[in-house]
């Protein structure tokens, strides 16, 4: 079972384990320009200010991780998400700063429009 803090937080390594499975979405709620610098593969890029208008997006059934920088904005919308029915949503704990501290997979676009895969998979 994932390590999950009474804030609805769930640690990276825990993130990790879940996001190649079904059912799991990873939401990176940074902007444009941040989730070009680096996201995590697979995860879905919704700006925190867009998410209001676009919760038909975001899946009501399975796990939803919401991703940020550093774990602020993320709070602020997994507890956005949750009052608006969303039960199954954890805030991904430290961001993007601890996922690339623990050194998993960051994807980032090349100069081809391609995307690369860095890092080396967790601890």
């Amino acid at each position: 079972m994932p390590d999950i803090e009474a804030t609805h937080g769930m640690q990276v390594a825990d993130v990790a384990g879940l996001t190649p499975r079904n059912g799991v979405m990873v939401l990176d709620v940074r902007e444009p320009w941040e989730w070009a610098q680096g996201h995590i593969p697979g995860a879905v890029l919704i700006p925190m200010m867009e998410v209001p208008g676009r919760l038909k997006e975001i899946p009501e059934s399975g796990t939803v991780i919401v991703a940020c920088h550093s774990g602020n904005r993320s709070e602020r919308v997994t507890w956005y998400l949750r009052a608006h029915g969303y039960r199954d949503v954890f805030n991904m704990l430290g961001g993007m700063v601890a996922w690339a501290r623990a050194g998993y997979p960051i994807e980032k676009p090349d100069n081809t429009g391609t995307r690369e895969s860095r890092g080396q998979g967790g601890p």
